[in-house]
């Protein structure tokens, strides 16, 4: 029998593109113990290996920092209110938008940073923002790809 790494799947970067075009929000939740520490340890250091080899690699906390979401740890005993923690602030979430003024659909990914005209008052001092990092300008020909029905 052999084994071996698949080469052949999405990269990194095309996974991180999905994500962003979706407007998926990732978070995680991992609960805190002696064992995963110890594989969390060996899952970086073969994740490191494997880059050199070329396999895709992804980070959770890097994929929900950049989608606005967040990554909870706590011991395997507190993993139930850990959850319901992760669960309420998804469910106290605002959501804003905007319509950019370049209206070039060329796919590539463009920054975003929120700025506030005043802080937030001293009442709101447990106020958490997070935002996305930025998001996928879309492709023109794959938005209109999709927009068509098969066989039309």
């Amino acid at each position: 029998m052999t084994t071996g790494f698949d080469l052949n799947g999405p990269t990194a970067e095309e996974t991180r593109n999905a994500i962003f075009e979706s407007g998926s929000v990732v978070c995680g939740l991992i609960p805190a113990s002696a064992g995963q520490h110890l594989e969390s340890g060996l899952t970086r250091g073969v994740s490191g290996i494997a880059k050199v080899f070329g396999v895709h690699v992804s980070d959770l906390p890097q994929l929900a920092e950049e989608t606005g979401g967040e990554v909870m740890r706590d011991k395997a005993e507190n993993i139930d209110k850990a959850f319901g923690t992760l669960v309420e602030h998804l469910r106290t979430r605002y959501s804003i938008g905007f319509i950019s003024s370049n209206s070039k659909r060329d796919g590539s990914f463009r920054k975003l940073k929120l700025d506030w005209s005043k802080p937030p008052a001293k009442s709101a001092e447990k106020l958490v923002i997070k935002t996305r990092s930025g998001y996928i300008a879309g492709n023109k020909a794959a938005t209109d790809a999709k927009g068509k029905t098969k066989g039309h």
